[in-house]
């Protein structure tokens, strides 16, 4: 736990690393909008779990840390959840699978069709 001074120190290097925050999270997005509400979503997760921060311990590199792990939580999410797609059964058509196409070979047989001697040669297939 930091005590006034100590906190005071980090959050005025938390400061210090905003440039290097924004220039690192152009890697994961391509609007200046983004990449701002990705720095201060780093910054408010760093300042809500400092007490976590070790110190001694490199600080730029718990924020990067941080800022990679927001970035590939929100891509995942994002991955999971489509927008305009309805999860509702109840919307979904009523029509029943695709059906078999021709006749089992139990079906076949029951009915006579079980080898090709039974099939007319008229309408038999010619395969030479």
């Amino acid at each position: 736990m930091y005590i006034g001074n100590e906190r005071t120190a980090v959050e005025n290097d938390f400061v210090s690393y905003i440039p290097a925050l924004q220039s690192f999270a152009w890697r994961f997005h391509t609007s200046q909008t983004d990449v701002d509400d990705l720095v201060q979503e780093t910054i408010t997760k760093a300042l809500a779990n400092l007490d976590k921060y070790r110190p001694g311990t490199q600080l730029k590199s718990w924020l990067f840390t941080i800022m990679r792990n927001t970035f590939c939580t929100k891509f995942g999410l994002s991955k999971r959840e489509q927008l305009g797609v309805v999860d509702d059964s109840a919307s979904r058509s009523g029509v029943p699978p695709f059906p078999r196409m021709g006749r089992s070979r139990s079906r076949a047989r029951a009915s006579g069709f079980a080898s090709s001697s039974a099939v007319p040669n008229s309408i038999q297939p010619n395969f030479y």
